[in-house]
């Protein structure tokens, strides 16, 4: 992981501002760990938007994430279960419709390809975020790059304040949706959809990070034997389409030979 965000409201400030960029490449690598404990606190909240890949990637650097609140992408399949038309669901397009519009990566830092002749192409070229994991300063490299350095720390932080608002704007829209009823004190209460995510997708969305960490069984034995079975059922297939398509090809031989004997006759 070369850097991560966090972001808590606009009411907090850090120093310089709400946002907070973990810059973890080079001579910085390590700086992460000085969050584990804040990241590893189950009292603490935290939202995601792909709570999967996060987890993941902060599990490779040694840090088990606690006090998982929402997953923004979850929420969003909550409130809209298809999206074609009006977009992915993608930090990116959520944010445009329910927050601000974040310029996409090739808008910020592609620049036009330059041709032979010297002039401006059609493609545009992106440079990548980091180029090998060594001290050299790259032209192209993003990160390390001092040119581009706070325009990409700038794009990188603002991960985590539209995640933040996007969850907000989420969680307001999924208390509007009707779920069902259920009865308190001998009268009935109406419950939302963010009560449906409350009590059923969110520990459904930490048990699938938590099945892929640890993975399913899967016997070698039983999987060579299917593989073989099908490969055997698929040989028998391809015969019994070859067998078919010979007798076709004999019967329309044996109609046109009879058309041209019918004609030669007449």
């Amino acid at each position: 992981m070369i850097c991560a965000s966090i972001y808590c409201g606009p009411k907090h400030n850090f120093g310089s501002g709400s946002r907070i960029w973990i810059d973890n490449l080079d001579e910085a690598n390590g700086t992460l760990q000085y969050f584990k404990e804040y990241l590893e606190d189950p009292t603490i909240k935290k939202v995601f938007h792909n709570y999967s890949f996060d987890c993941h990637e902060f599990h490779n650097e040694g840090i088990e994430i606690d006090g998982f609140a929402c997953d923004t992408m979850h929420m969003a399949r909550l409130w809209e279960s298809s999206r074609i038309g009006k977009g992915s669901y993608s930090l990116e397009s959520l944010s445009e419709e329910l927050y601000l519009r974040k310029k996409p990566y090739k808008e910020i830092f592609g620049k036009p390809h330059i041709k032979r002749d010297g002039t401006a192409g059609k493609i545009i070229d992106v440079p990548p975020v980091v180029v090998g994991f060594t001290l050299i300063l790259y032209e192209q490299d993003l990160q390390r790059n001092p040119a581009t350095r706070n325009e990409w720390i700038e794009y990188s932080a603002f991960d985590a304040e539209a995640t933040w608002h996007v969850r907000k704007e989420l969680e307001a829209l999924l208390r509007q949706m009707y779920w069902t009823d259920k009865v308190v004190d001998g009268k009935p209460v109406e419950c939302s959809m963010w009560d449906f995510y409350e009590r059923y997708y969110r520990d459904f969305g930490q048990l699938l990070v938590d099945m892929e960490k640890r993975g399913i069984h899967v016997s070698s034995r039983v999987r060579i034997e299917r593989r073989l079975t099908c490969q055997a059922t698929c040989r028998r297939c391809r015969r019994r389409r070859r067998r078919r398509w010979r007798r076709t090809a004999r019967s329309s031989r044996r109609g046109r030979c009879r058309r041209a004997a019918r004609t030669c006759s007449s």
